[in-house]
């Protein structure tokens, strides 16, 4: 589901800001981003998997992605190479 970063700041009980800040002190990043980097790491999971028998479009929305090339684009950021070549390394 979509996660907003004003939700997040309220149950941290800090402004936006703040849990910027925080979160670049703890984690390196921002809240986004770190987000994106563990939907990317659970659709590695899936794909990585030979339990689950989903296109890359069920797994790009089931890990909170609205846009498949989004998707397609960030997870070869990520891990330098195609979630397509991941599912077929590990489904033959």
């Amino acid at each position: 589901s979509k996660i907003k970063i004003e939700e997040l700041a309220k149950l941290a009980c800090m402004s936006e800001s703040k849990l910027f800040l925080k979160f670049k002190e703890n984690f390196g990043c921002s809240p986004n981003h770190f987000i994106i980097h563990k939907r990317l790491e659970y659709a590695y999971s899936i794909l990585s998997s030979n339990q689950h028998n989903l296109t890359i479009s069920e797994i790009s929305y089931r890990c909170g992605f609205n846009n498949v090339e989004h998707f397609n684009r960030k997870f070869k950021e990520v891990f330098a190479v195609t979630p397509g070549k991941i599912k077929q390394l590990n489904h033959n």
